[in-house]
């Protein structure tokens, strides 16, 4: 092939990637009616969206949890603002105080889905000990801390995981799935 068709054929490429990320279903806070209206609130005055997985059949990426420590509850969003996504762990009784983790391109989230389409692939989960200590002990990595509250499991659907659990004032990432 000669040089200007491959250009033209790459950028058409492209273009099919950037038209799929911005194609990505990202709901607004207010579609999840089991959100507290102050983190609701909190939602909307950072503009977030929430992204949603290809093929998912109901809403996804807001989940709900003891994240920070054992016997708070807390939530955890995927906020996607200006194609970016970054999960926001928020603790119920004081929303504004949210963490930011995982700061990541949306674009870097998709992924061929078959038939020549393109889908949103990420999705967080909340896990807990088993999930923990059975990723660590298949696949090895960072040594769990002990296990009292749930982790957020931050998946690119199908490839892979981190689990992101707080322990002593820290975010640590542990063995999610391979």
């Amino acid at each position: 092939m000669n040089f200007f068709l491959i250009l033209i054929l790459s950028l058409v490429q492209i273009d099919q990637w950037e038209k799929a990320n911005r194609e990505v279903v990202r709901l607004a806070p207010s579609s999840f009616s089991q959100l507290p209206k102050t983190v609701r609130e909190e939602l909307e005055r950072r503009n977030c969206t929430i992204p949603q997985v290809w093929g998912a059949h109901q809403p996804v990426n807001v989940i709900y949890g003891e994240f920070l420590k054992k016997g708070q509850k807390d939530w955890a969003v995927l906020c996607s603002v200006r194609l970016k996504s970054s999960i926001l762990v928020l603790p119920e009784k004081s929303p504004q105080t949210a963490f930011k983790l995982e700061e990541e391109e949306d674009l870097n989230m998709l992924q061929g889905i078959g038939d020549g389409k393109i889908g949103y692939s990420r999705e967080i989960m909340p896990v807990g000990e088993a999930f923990i200590r059975e990723h660590y002990k298949d696949n090895g990595g960072p040594k769990p801390p002990p296990i009292d509250h749930l982790g957020i499991n931050d998946a690119f659907a199908e490839k892979g995981s981190v689990v992101l659990y707080y322990y002593q004032n820290k975010w640590l990432h542990l063995t999610g799935s391979d």
